[in-house]
């Protein structure tokens, strides 16, 4: 689990970006997936897959990205997302 005050985090906070961390150390959050404008059904997208955010990911590994804007599906993500972010501190 990510140290409460790791230095990261704690510059996210004073930035004003909320952030949670796990309640438990016996699992991890792997879940991969960005929601952009989720709440609008005519520009929602959605891409979700095994790509890590970095240098490395984009430019040199071998990933799996899915983009969509099946606003059904972004709508499933969305509600996963919400009880995810409840079950957080």
């Amino acid at each position: 689990m990510i140290a409460v005050d790791n230095l990261r985090l704690q510059r996210l906070r004073k930035s004003g970006i909320q952030v949670k961390t796990q309640k438990s150390d016996n699992s991890y959050l792997h879940h991969k997936f960005c929601l952009i404008d989720e709440k609008n059904k005519n520009s929602a997208k959605m891409f979700c897959g095994s790509l890590n955010l970095t240098l490395q990911g984009i430019v040199r590994n071998y990933e799996h990205v899915t983009l969509t804007n099946d606003y059904d599906i972004i709508q499933s993500f969305s509600e996963e997302f919400e009880k995810l972010w409840a079950d957080f501190d």
